[in-house]
């Protein structure tokens, strides 16, 4: 079995109550038996730094002409929320590619092309633009 989670839920909590449902009363005498397996926490975005939040709507514009939109999906992967464990004071962006026509996660998943060459012209400039804004810092 495997559980997506809200960003914000602990893993662990959601797996003991997950457990207890499922063996507190099982029906018509089943046996159940859980092997736990891997559980990690969801990464939750509570609030961006104003210095970035200018810097990805500056992108953005220039390479889409409207402001990023921000989508909670992906946001149960554990290994963002490790990365910001180790490295709390860094910015993580984390960007999904869904242009037209991408039919995510189906068989036939593809990326149209020239929207993507848009995204990693972004990318680069956030990259630019933030190593100018942050790199004056003492």
């Amino acid at each position: 079995m495997s559980i997506r989670l809200p960003p914000t839920k602990d893993a662990k909590e959601a797996l003991d109550f997950t457990e207890k449902i499922l063996t507190e009363n099982p029906p018509y005498n089943c046996k159940i038996s859980i092997k736990k397996g891997f559980s990690g926490n969801g990464f939750h975005l509570t609030k961006l730094d104003d210095r970035v939040e200018k810097i990805l709507n500056s992108s953005s514009l220039h390479f889409f002409g409207k402001n990023p939109g921000y989508y909670g999906e992906g946001g149960t992967i554990p290994l963002v929320t490790e990365l910001q464990e180790l490295y709390p004071t860094s910015v993580i962006l984390v960007i999904g590619v869904l242009g037209p026509g991408h039919n995510a996660h189906g068989p036939n998943e593809m990326l149209h092309l020239p929207y993507m060459k848009k995204v990693l012209c972004c990318v680069t400039q956030i990259l630019v633009d933030t190593h100018e804004e942050f790199s004056t810092e003492k």
